[in-house]
């Protein structure tokens, strides 16, 4: 578990790089590499958010909430309004 909470923390603070550097208008060699690629700017998101997802509902073990009969993993919704918040502020 311990190894998942460095990961989260690491993949965390990496991605938080990246998007100051694409807030602030930053070029870098994977910004460029993304535009090339048909595409790149969505898998690259989706990679990303994907990952920082699959981390977070690592270190919270699978929790889940029940809404009626429906399941969301807490570490998904948190992601989720984190990419929406992050999305938002760059507007």
């Amino acid at each position: 578990m311990r190894c998942a909470r460095v990961a989260l923390v690491v993949f965390g603070l990496g991605l938080g790089a990246l998007i100051w550097l694409a807030d602030t208008g930053q070029e870098r060699w994977l910004f460029r590499l993304a535009r090339l690629i048909p595409g790149g700017d969505k898998s690259g998101h989706f990679l990303l958010f994907g990952l920082l997802g699959f981390l977070v509902n690592l270190v919270l073990l699978g929790s889940v909430v029940r809404c009626g009969r429906l399941g969301i993993l807490v570490g998904s919704a948190i992601v989720a309004m984190l990419a929406v918040a992050e999305h938002i502020s760059v507007q």
